[in-house]
C-alpha cells in the first residue's frame, strides 16, 4: 500500500517453512542409520505395531529401537498410543517418497554402466521403464559378454531392427550363415557414417559385407551423424547399448511393452533420416 513517499510491501508469510538446512538435517534423520527407515517402514507397513514386535524384526539391540522410535516420534514421523505405535500422516509420507527416492537409487546404479556413457538429453525414455531390465557389462575379463548375448538373441529372431555403432566380424559372419541356411528373417540395420566406412575398409569381411547387401531380406542404411547408443529390436526384445573400442560395452535388455514401443519409434526416426547402402553391381 503507497502512503506518500513509501510503500509498503507485503510479504509472504514463511512462518513453519523449513530451510534447506532442515530439510537436509531430517533426510539425514533416516538415511544416517539403516534402522531408523527400517523401523518407520515397519510402523507404515503393520501398524499398530508394539515395540517389542519392532525388536523382534529388526537387528539392533532393545535400547537402540527405543532411541529410535523416540527419534522418529520427535520428528513427527510417528505417535504412540498406549504403547502402539502407529505412522502419522507425515510420516507415511516421508516414509512413501524416502523409498521411492531409495528405489530410484537403485536403479540408477544398476543402468549407470549404460546410462552413464550417454549424454544428457539422447535418451528420451523413461529410467523407470527399465527397472525390470537386465543389465550385461563386458569387463578385461568377458569383453565379449554383451556381444555373445546381441549374438544369441539374434540367432533366434526372425525380425531384427538395429542401429549400430560398430561392425563386429562374427555379426556379419552370423547373418551370413543365417541368409545361406534358407532361414527366413526379416532384417533392417542402419549404420552410422563412421561404422559404414570401417565395414567398407575391413578387408577381414567387407565381401562378405557387401553379399548380405545382396540379399532380399536385408536392408542396409547408413546415417549421415553418429547415435548416442547402439538399439537392437530383436523380436519382441530391445536392447540398448554402448561402445568401446569397436565392441558392445554394455547393454540393457528388455521386453517390457513401453521400452519397444519407444524403441520402434526411436528406429523408426533414425531410419527416415538415413539413406540406404548401395550393394555392389551385379
Amino acid at each position: 500500500m503507497s502512503t506518500g513517499r513509501y510503500t509498503e510491501v507485503t510479504r509472504p508469510d514463511t512462518t513453519g517453512v523449513m530451510d534447506r538446512q532442515e530439510v537436509t538435517e531430517r533426510i539425514q534423520t533416516l538415511a544416517s542409520t539403516e534402522n531408523r527407515h527400517e523401523v518407520l517402514v515397519i510402523v507404515c507397513s503393520d501398524a499398530p505395531v508394539a515395540r517389542s514386535d519392532v525388536e523382534r524384526r529388526v537387528d539392533a539391540s532393545g535400547r537402540t529401537i527405543k532411541r529410535t522410535l523416540g527419534t522418529l516420534a520427535d520428528q513427527g514421523y510417528v505417535r504412540s498410543d498406549e504403547g502402539q505405535y502407529r505412522p502419522t500422516a507425515l510420516g507415511r509420507f516421508v516414509c512413501d517418497s524416502y523409498r521411492s527416492f531409495r528405489d530410484s537409487v537403485a536403479l540408477a546404479e544398476r543402468l549407470d554402466p549404460v546410462l552413464g556413457r550417454i549424454p544428457d538429453g539422447e535418451l528420451d525414455l523413461d529410467p523407470e521403464r527399465l527397472a525390470d531390465a537386465t543389465v550385461r557389462t563386458g569387463d578385461d575379463a568377458s569383453p565379449y559378454r554383451p556381444l555373445e548375448r546381441v549374438l544369441e538373441l539374434r540367432r533366434e529372431a526372425s525380425r531384427i531392427r538395429e542401429l549400430s555403432t560398430v561392425v563386429e566380424g562374427r555379426s556379419i559372419e552370423q547373418l551370413g550363415a543365417r541368409l545361406d541356411d534358407g532361414t527366413g528373417i526379416d532384417v533392417e540395420f542402419v549404420l552410422d557414417s563412421a561404422a559404414a566406412a570401417s565395414a567398407e575398409a575391413a578387408d577381414t569381411y567387407a565381401s562378405m559385407h557387401q553379399s548380405i547387401l545382396r540379399s532380399d531380406m536385408i536392408d542396409g542404411y547408413v546415417y549421415e551423424g553418429s547415435f548416442p547408443f547402439i538399439l537392437g529390436l530383436f523380436d519382441e526384445t530391445v536392447v540398448i547399448g554402448t561402445s568401446r573400442d569397436g565392441l558392445p560395452q554394455a547393454m540393457i535388455e528388455s521386453d517390457a511393452p513401453m521400452v519397444r514401443e519407444w524403441a520402434e519409434e526411436t528406429y523408426a526416426e533414425y531410419r527416415r533420416s538415413a539413406t540406404p547402402l548401395a550393394g555392389p553391381p551385379d
